[in-house]
């Protein structure tokens, strides 16, 4: 035994005189509320928290003044009418993003469940367009290497009349604020193009393609409004789409080994739709509903956990924030941009490690 150490025995006493002392403290003393709280920021501290900039919060409240006309000029020029449907939810449940995100096959593209009835449902360009009521057809969104991310920047801050020089990441708050100061008279003309690109922008940070914990712009967002009259001949759909595949392969490769790091990556509110729409109609009576269905998801909330299994247990979180967020307070887009894991790597690994 070192030198200086309590004997077991003097271990086992010390921890009955505290348990002695516990027992005579009463409840709702000074005392007990003081060691309460104690006990709770000593739990607090040792609980992750799920990261994501996904919100339906901004878009929602950027647009709430504009007028009807304003949301269908605005919605055909970008391909984007649905998410004019949407209504904010309130809360997103990141614990059942997370374990759908996981039980996403990133290589067929189908919500694998394992529960007999539904065992594979699949996630196609289709099912996200009628779901969000985003374009589902024309080009895909390829940003190649030809592409000078700087010139693509300094393009849409000089659109948005942020700065005329400026090569850096388009704060997203400028957007935000530039949105919720438009001025209905606009349908035509610079006015008009800017504020098409500014919900497009917006769209693309909060909701479509959110990445990392902070609301950013992706680069693929500032290549498709280098041309305002080209927005709409894009197949956003398709881009949500290759975003949750990202996504997928992100959580399977960071679950196992650095759960702390994982962020939900993607418009992650598409899978919980599908998921309830296809458990109630089915896959053909999803298309035979009305479009968009995110329009009702609202109504339809509580549907969810009847969906999934009733104790999801995701052992590394203690606690699971739910979404009731503003923007987040960092606009400007990490320097290190983290690359999607390999297709060809080791998922299944990983799945067998991972214990969701």
């Amino acid at each position: 035994m070192p030198k200086g150490a309590a004997s077991p025995g003097a271990r086992k006493n010390r921890k009955d005189m505290g348990r002695a002392w516990l027992k005579k403290i009463k409840k709702g003393s000074p005392t007990a509320t003081r060691l309460l709280l104690t006990r709770r920021r000593a739990r607090r501290s040792r609980r992750l928290t799920l990261s994501t900039s996904f919100s339906l919060k901004p878009l929602e409240e950027a647009i709430a003044h504009w007028s009807d006309e304003m949301k269908e000029a605005v919605g055909s020029a970008n391909g984007l009418a649905g998410l004019f449907k949407q209504r904010y939810i309130g809360l997103l449940d990141r614990k059942s993003a997370l374990y759908l995100l996981f039980h996403l096959d990133p290589d067929t593209m189908e919500l694998v469940m394992g529960d007999g009835l539904h065992d594979r449902i699949p996630i196609t360009v289709e099912v996200i367009g009628h779901i969000l009521g985003i374009t589902a057809v024309g080009d895909r969104l390829v940003l190649g290497d030809r592409v000078n991310h700087a010139e693509l920047r300094k393009r849409t801050n000089q659109l948005l009349q942020y700065s005329d020089d400026s090569s850096r990441s388009v704060p997203v708050r400028r957007i935000f604020h530039l949105l919720k100061d438009a001025n209905m008279g606009l349908l035509e003309g610079p006015g008009f193009h800017r504020i098409v690109t500014g919900h497009t922008l917006l769209a693309f940070a909060t909701v479509l393609g959110p990445r990392r914990a902070q609301a950013s712009v992706s680069d693929e967002a500032l290549e498709v409004v280098s041309e305002t009259a080209q927005i709409n001949k894009y197949n956003m759909a398709l881009f949500v789409l290759e975003g949750l595949k990202v996504a997928a392969y992100k959580v399977r490769d960071e679950m196992p080994s650095n759960p702390s790091s994982i962020e939900l990556e993607g418009c992650v509110i598409a899978l919980q739709i599908a998921l309830v729409e296809h458990r109630r109609f089915g896959l053909r009576g999803l298309f035979h509903e009305k479009k968009p269905r995110i329009e009702d998801y609202i109504e339809t909330k509580g549907d969810l956990k009847a969906c999934l299994p009733s104790n999801i247990e995701i052992r590394q979180y203690d606690e699971i924030v739910d979404e009731q967020q503003d923007l987040p307070a960092s606009d400007e887009r990490s320097a290190c941009h983290r690359a999607p894991p390999d297709a060809e790597g080791s998922s299944s690994k990983h799945q067998r490690k991972a214990r969701l």
